[in-house]
């Protein structure tokens, strides 16, 4: 399975994923289009994942041009924040899960359990989407 992300390295992309999100909520005031929370589950042959992240990516090739958004995934289920989520429409999920809690005191990356990506069309209200591979 591929991912749409460069970075290959664990520590990179729970780098990368902690600068969106916290470059995502500088900001008090909203100065895109409206932004609604998504939430769900994501399970691998029935097992709930027990850690990772999902990247939103808006899908430019089916017309969305909206702000992307990150989740982070915990015991199975995942949760954008309402303010900082998704615009809804086309997007490109990718989804990095793992069978063990991060331990950033570790320089061990944990056992993937998921590495894909895959296009969604989401709501363009508050909602819920589950991920089942």
């Amino acid at each position: 399975m591929t991912g749409i992300c460069p970075v290959k390295s664990f520590k990179c992309r729970i780098m990368l994923a902690l600068i969106l999100t916290v470059s995502c909520g500088c900001s008090s005031k909203s100065d895109g289009p409206e932004r609604f929370q998504l939430e769900g589950a994501v399970t691998v042959k029935g097992k709930p994942v027990r850690d990772g992240q999902i990247f939103f990516s808006p899908n430019n090739s089916r017309g969305n041009s909206g702000p992307g958004a990150v989740a982070f995934i915990s015991d199975g289920r995942y949760s954008t924040p309402a303010d900082h989520g998704v615009v809804g429409g086309p997007y490109i999920a990718e989804i990095v899960g793992y069978d063990q809690d991060f331990d950033p005191s570790s320089d061990a990356e944990p056992p993937v359990s998921i590495n894909t990506k895959v296009e969604v069309d989401l709501p363009k209200k508050a909602g819920t989407h589950d991920f089942t591979f």
